[in-house]
């Protein structure tokens, strides 16, 4: 009897995947790129409105290597972190208390549908006469836009919680806040 029992099973040959297309994802992009050098070097456009990537890359490293650029950046971060996190937190109270209570839902349904479907651009004007247009300002438009997609996700996932996990909750006496948590 022979030891190798595969000797005379004819092996398979590797399967070579092609790789064709994996180029294609860079077309656009080097197409809008050669079409912008194109119109900045014919001057289609005039240097003011549309100057060449070349500059442009020179200016954004200019800017990048400036000293105040990573003080800023982090000005910048910690206020839209900020006021994500108020807009958030705001959102996740009122979206509890909605998705708990039949009362506070009617108490603020109608005045959030409204104000949530004003379109945020319109609210700028109004922001800018009540805060200006510093830290305050940002803060309102940051938290405004994150306020509604967070309460409304809240407000329905409370409410479609399975009615058999709220009974069960209720046989084993658990209080709301244990509920809520559970």
């Amino acid at each position: 009897m022979s030891d190798n029992i595969l000797e005379g099973v004819a092996t398979a040959k590797p399967v070579r995947r092609r790789r064709s297309g994996s180029w294609i994802g860079f077309i656009l992009p080097l197409a809008i790129l050669s079409g912008w050098q194109a119109a900045s070097h014919y001057q289609w456009v005039p240097p003011v409105f549309l100057p060449s990537p070349g500059r442009t890359l020179a200016s954004f490293w200019d800017l990048v290597t400036k000293q105040s650029f990573e003080q800023d950046f982090f000005i910048s971060i910690t206020l839209v972190s900020q006021s994500f996190l108020l807009g958030a937190l705001a959102a996740l109270l009122l979206g509890i208390a909605a998705g708990m209570s039949r009362k506070v839902e009617n108490f603020f349904g109608p005045t959030f549908d409204t104000i949530r479907h004003i379109p945020g651009i319109a609210w700028l004007p109004l922001i800018i006469l009540w805060l200006g247009v510093g830290a305050p300002a940002k803060t309102l438009v940051i938290a405004k836009s994150v306020f509604f997609p967070v309460f409304l996700n809240t407000l329905q996932g409370i409410r479609n919680v399975d009615r058999n996990y709220i009974e069960l909750g209720e046989v084993l006496r658990l209080t709301r806040w244990q509920t809520l948590r559970r």
